[in-house]
């Protein structure tokens, strides 16, 4: 779907709207927003243009829209019901589906700041062609310490996963480098992961063992 017009068809915008609903599901299974939720907020959307006359509101300046604001109105109301009943069935959409880069890319949030700004095409790591990977890690911890037991964990989990879903060297760099401009140094994705993965936890284990036996208990 694009960024700023609606399909005028509903099977149209339903097969459009697949991806973003399977990466929605996804987050809502982590314990992100319900699609209820989001179908929600798609009829607030709704009601903000439905009484607006003319020009577009700023709070939904960046929903896509039809040709007018009662139109856009009606075909949100549309997406809202379409997300609330995609529910039914999920099974086999999921089992049918094949997942879009864009849309695997939701799971990895920790990972892709690390990646970009440290190890992108213009990333601070690579500012100084003698840094090596392990140097670029620790510059990463150093920014996020002392708040690492609420970041690296999350960051561990995602490189564990990225190996659970790209099973070779070829899918790895298909997705975070060919796709996204991220980079591995001088290793392979397939050893970089886990290097990122042991780092983080190593570090996690010398500054911050144990911390959660003793704080937040009920």
């Amino acid at each position: 779907m694009s960024s700023t017009t609606l399909p005028t068809s509903a099977e149209e915008r339903g097969r459009a709207l697949q991806p973003a609903l399977r990466a929605a599901w996804t987050l809502d299974e982590r314990g992100g927003r319900t699609l209820y939720e989001v179908a929600a907020q798609i009829r607030e959307a709704s009601h903000i243009f439905a009484t607006t006359s003319e020009g577009v509101p700023e709070a939904v300046r960046h929903f896509p829209r039809a040709s007018s604001n009662q139109e856009t109105a009606a075909t949100l109301l549309h997406i809202a019901d379409y997300v609330e009943n995609w529910l039914h069935g999920i099974i086999p959409k999921l089992e049918e589906a094949t997942p879009t880069r864009h849309e695997l890319n939701f799971r990895f949030p920790h990972l892709n700041h690390l990646l970009q700004v440290y190890f992108g095409q213009d990333g601070i790591a690579y500012e100084d062609d003698e840094t090596t990977e392990v140097q670029g890690l620790e510059m990463y911890i150093q920014s996020v310490h002392p708040t690492c037991p609420w970041q690296l964990p999350g960051l561990v989990g995602e490189c564990h996963e990225a190996l659970a879903l790209f099973h070779d060297e070829d899918s790895v760099f298909w997705f975070f480098q060919e796709g996204y401009l991220m980079g591995s140094g001088s290793l392979s994705w397939t050893e970089w992961l886990p290097l990122i993965a042991d780092t983080m936890t190593a570090h996690m284990r010398e500054h911050h063992s144990y911390r959660w036996r003793t704080l937040g208990e009920d």
